[in-house]
């Protein structure tokens, strides 16, 4: 029915403006005749005729011609909306082609990211999801911005820019009241992007620098929508831009957001199921079945370079009459703390995993001497035997640490986990608090 209608309404306009093109026609044939014959000859009334259809022709052609320039404008338009929701619904279908053959989370929010950016003609599009605490957001996508490029940027703010950023819900917050509404927000007043980076308190240098960067870049709109999948909120996705977005890109991006959050919230079941099996609850550390896996591929990369891989056993001392005297809650924050200081004692490149009970184990990788473990064996014996106060209760452990080195000691996992716990009962029968290497002699 609609087609139809707009089939008749076409035909009547080109029967329109043939009308006027016929009625020029004829109009202007016969005022050119009178000029030829001599204009004080003709007769008045057929002057006339030819000056009303004339007239006639001209509102035809004008009117006719007007509703062609209307139709072209609205034809692009509605090309316009028909390469964007090609766009988005290409987006969509690539984040769950990404999210069914492996892709893993951090690779699907970079792909929405940059293909959001290139979708709203945007920039640096960020995605924060929600801690587990619900009381911050963290950044988990960088700006998407050439290594050039940020070098310029960073050279004009005088400073790198963070690899890490957090977001504190306060109550009253902007963030706060997004995720609370569940609604997005179109940002255009600067006042408003002014108080909107107020919000980055826990990184002052963002604080400082972000004023400047939304300046440099010329930033004049911000969209910011909630990622909420069956009233569980994941995070938040913003996006900036130096155009002014309107209504109509907000409502775009929120049909993007409702479509992409299940494939996220998807994938983040599935990544916490692996974290489960692969890490321990009490610390958040990898477990024993996640370091066998991890130091095995690290023996593999020793062998080819030809570098000296140390595998540290440590066993609290005293663990056990602090939970006989003060419970295991009590025992259970020991860990915790412990796990905390062995974390800071450690490089960023090396693994620390909880074995079980109070057994952990280390991976120190690309060690020049097989010398350069006792620095951090010290370091590590230092920092447990410091006071721990649980509960308004102070108490003291320490630790007794083997080490086993790979090639000396051993080329297979298990060889060196059996070479550093022997090392490590070696330092318990020696006195405890203290460090021994692995060696074969009895």
């Amino acid at each position: 029915m609609e087609n139809s209608t707009t089939t008749k309404q076409k035909i009547a306009r080109l029967t329109v403006m043939q009308a006027g093109m016929w009625t020029l026609l004829v109009g202007g044939v016969i005022i050119g005749h009178q000029v030829i014959m001599g204009g004080e000859h003709g007769s008045a009334s057929v002057n006339y005729l030819a000056g009303i259809l004339w007239l006639l022709g001209l509102v035809g052609m004008l009117l006719t011609t007007g509703s062609v320039v209307a139709r072209v404008e609205g034809r692009e338009v509605i090309e316009t909306e028909v390469l964007q929701k090609s766009a988005d619904l290409q987006l969509i279908n690539d984040l769950n082609y990404a999210s069914n053959h492996g892709a893993s989370m951090q690779d699907l929010l970079n792909i929405l990211t940059r293909r959001t950016e290139k979708s709203f003609k945007g920039f640096g599009a960020t995605v924060y999801l929600l801690s587990q605490d619900a009381q911050y957001l963290r950044m988990h996508t960088r700006i998407n911005l050439s290594e050039f490029k940020q070098r310029q940027l960073e050279k004009l703010l005088g400073v790198n820019l963070p690899t890490e950023i957090r977001i504190p819900l306060s109550n009253g917050s902007m963030y706060r009241k997004i995720l609370d509404h569940g609604e997005a927000q179109l940002i255009t007043d600067p006042q408003n992007i002014q108080a909107m980076m107020g919000e980055f308190t826990d990184n002052k240098l963002m604080q400082k620098f972000l004023p400047r960067i939304f300046d440099i870049l010329k930033i004049k709109s911000v969209m910011t929508m909630p990622l909420i999948s069956q009233d569980e909120i994941i995070g938040v996705l913003d996006i900036s831009s130096r155009r002014l977005y309107t209504h109509s890109d907000l409502h775009r991006m929120e049909t993007i957001a409702n479509h992409v959050t299940a494939t996220l919230k998807q994938k983040r079941a599935e990544e916490n199921l692996q974290y489960l099996a692969t890490h321990d609850r009490l610390t958040g550390l990898p477990n024993r079945t996640f370091f066998q896996e991890y130091f095995t591929r690290a023996i593999g990369l020793a062998s080819r370079r030809q570098q000296i891989l140390a595998l540290l056993f440590v066993d609290l001392d005293g663990f056990k009459e602090i939970n006989d005297e003060y419970g295991h809650l009590v025992g259970d924050e020991v860990l915790k703390v412990v796990a905390q200081r062995l974390r800071a004692c450690m490089r960023q490149s090396d693994m620390i995993a909880r074995l079980g009970g109070d057994e952990f184990l280390l991976s120190l990788e690309a060690l020049p001497t097989k010398e350069a473990a006792l620095p951090v064996c010290k370091k590590i014996l230092t920092s447990i035997r410091k006071e721990i106060t649980i509960e308004g209760q102070t108490m003291k452990v320490s630790a007794s640490v083997g080490v086993s080195l790979f090639p000396e000691d051993g080329k297979e996992y298990e060889v060196l986990l059996r070479h550093a716990d022997a090392a490590m009962y070696k330092a318990k029968k020696a006195g405890k608090n203290r460090c021994e290497f692995y060696t074969s002699k009895r």
